[in-house]
């Protein structure tokens, strides 16, 4: 009985949310990534209850789909960085778009626990 509590423990402790303030993450990764090559702006929100974070970056000039994959996953990376939590996009769904001042959304990538990004261009 004692073994079968513990590996309860174990399992519940193993899927829980790591204890980041996703909030003054976001902060911090507006900050930042607003100095990046090709970003004119950035914003960011976070759905507690939906367990989502939303990144945009507002750019000047159309990018190839090459050029956006490269700032999504900058993004991402950045945002794992500010967080310090190299799991975060484990625990968190992550919503993330490419818009232009001129057409509008160009890109928007989802990042869902335990698949593959997911890349639409407009």
């Amino acid at each position: 009985m004692k073994y079968i509590i513990l590996l309860i423990l174990l399992m519940g402790g193993c899927s829980q949310v790591p204890d980041v303030d996703v909030n003054d993450a976001l902060s911090v990764w507006r900050e930042d990534f607003k100095n990046h090559d090709h970003v004119d702006t950035v914003v960011a929100a976070f759905n507690g209850t939906e367990r989502e974070i939303k990144l945009r970056v507002m750019v000047e000039n159309d990018l190839t789909k090459e050029e956006a994959i490269v700032l999504f996953d900058d993004m991402k990376d950045s945002f794992i960085m500010v967080a310090d939590e190299p799991d975060i996009w484990n625990y968190f769904h992550g919503s993330f778009d490419i818009k232009s001042y001129d057409t509008g959304v160009l890109y928007e990538a989802s990042l869902i626990p335990g698949e593959e990004p997911d890349i639409v261009s407009y």
